[in-house]
């Protein structure tokens, strides 16, 4: 009776701990559900990349991992826009053991500009506007764009 109740109090144990975050890494980390504590927005993260929702809907964006390191708590990723590819190269640091806070910055530079034409049809309107564009953005080189968001939960679906 003693083995069985040992062994029923080591399965409790071992699969109440088999339910939690993945903190083994700074790329599992970052999966679950965010919310960006100025605007309220949320992101809900997962291998495959992220859904942000706004007050306006959802939107879908791919990413990469272009760089990690776990001493620093920190990831980076080319993140673009799903429906047009546009999108931004973002440092990810996370600013507690626990994982639960994270600063996130895009820099501006990295701006990608969107893959669907202006205006279609008139290929020197669509010349111009991404020159003019590429010169905004190269501008801005150096500049980058701060925020900081707060982990809710592990959903990766709103």
């Amino acid at each position: 009776m003693k083995k069985i109740l040992l062994l029923v109090s080591f399965l409790v144990l071992f699969l109440s701990g088999c339910g939690g975050r993945d903190l083994s890494n700074v790329r599992t980390s970052l999966y679950g559900h965010w919310i960006e504590n100025e605007s309220g927005i949320h992101y809900y993260f997962s291998d495959e990349g992220y859904i942000k929702v706004t007050e306006d809907g959802r939107e879908e964006y791919n990413y990469k991992v272009l760089d990690h390191d776990e001493v620093k708590n920190m990831i980076r990723l080319d993140e673009s826009d799903k429906a047009d590819g546009s999108g931004f190269t973002k440092d990810y640091i996370f600013s507690n053991d626990e994982r639960t806070s994270v600063e996130v910055t895009a820099y501006a530079e990295s701006f990608k500009l969107s893959n669907i034409e202006a205006d279609e049809g008139n290929e020197w309107v669509n010349e111009i506007v991404e020159d003019s564009m590429n010169e905004i953005i190269a501008s801005q080189e150096g500049k980058t764009f701060v925020s900081y968001m707060e982990y809710v939960d592990s959903s990766q679906e709103p």
